[in-house]
């Protein structure tokens, strides 16, 4: 299994979809203090609701490549199930900007606001992603190739 490239990408994936969960999305600086908002979040101190889409969301990215890492054996499921993240991280990146847009619409207009780095994760995710599906499909090209030979 560990002897793949595929699998070292999708380990760096799940990596960086755990250092999503705990970088701040956005950091508010007002009057009042200051307001860092990270998905795991869940009460964001006036500014609606916290990031509990987003941190379903990134679980969800977690639950289907962490599945598609042990699918090994499986290269049709795997890269299935490699689409379908890339469907998920779809779904983390116009999630983060509709609740950056509410965040940013119910403050006050001396708020200073500054993004974190949290915004880069889903596209550096979705990079290692689709270089493990490239290998992944590298490898049943080559599969079915010797299965000709024989």
């Amino acid at each position: 299994m560990w002897q793949r490239i595929q699998t070292l990408y999708l380990a760096i994936g799940i990596i960086l979809a755990f250092a999503g969960l705990f970088t701040s999305v956005i950091t508010v600086e007002h009057a009042a203090g200051t307001i860092e908002i990270t998905p795991l979040l869940f009460d964001a101190q006036g500014a609606g609701f916290g990031g509990w889409p987003l941190l379903v969301l990134w679980g969800g990215f977690v639950l289907l490549t962490a599945s598609a890492l042990l699918k090994f054996k499986n290269r049709k499921g795997q890269m299935r199930l490699v689409r379908y993240s890339f469907f998920m991280l779809f779904l983390v990146v116009i999630t983060e900007l509709s609740l950056i847009y509410v965040w940013r619409s119910g403050l006050a207009s001396d708020a200073v606001v500054s993004y974190g780095g949290h915004l880069i994760m889903p596209f550096a995710a979705f990079l290692f992603n689709f270089m493990a599906l490239k290998r992944i499909k590298k490898d049943d090209d080559l599969v079915k190739s010797v299965d000709r030979l024989r």
